[in-house]
Order: structure tokens, then sequence, then C-alpha cells
């Protein structure tokens, strides 16, 4: 979500900005249907973490340990 080489629309732009925002509580977006295994920081301006996942039929998977 966010490469600069895609050309995102105006909910997805709203979302990120939502998501990237001084005040917001998120702390991790996971993506699917990318079929890719990638993770990394969404912006570099904060700690949020986007974790893609590699397609399920070719054998990715990941487990999250939700605490708090």
């Amino acid at each position: 979500m966010g490469n600069d080489v895609l050309s995102p629309t105006a909910l997805t732009k709203r979302f990120y900005n939502d998501v990237c925002a001084e005040n917001s509580t998120v702390v991790a977006v996971i993506a699917g249907h990318v079929h890719m295994d990638h993770v990394d920081r969404l912006s570099n301006n904060n700690d949020v973490m986007q974790y893609c996942l590699g397609a399920s039929y070719e054998g990715y998977a990941r487990v999250f340990n939700i605490h708090g």
C-alpha cells in the first residue's frame, strides 16, 4: 500500500492518511490478496507495520500472537 509506483484511489489515500495520522491507534495492517510475503513499515514517520502474505495455496502462512 505504501508503494509510490501504484496509483491509489481517493479512498485508499484517506485510509492511509487515517492509519498513519499522529493520533492513530493502529499498530499493524494485515494485507491479503497480494500474493507476496513481505513485511515493512507503512510510513517512515511512524511505527505502523504492514504485513503481506504469499499465496496460501503455495504454502504461505503467518501466525500472529496478539496481546496487550
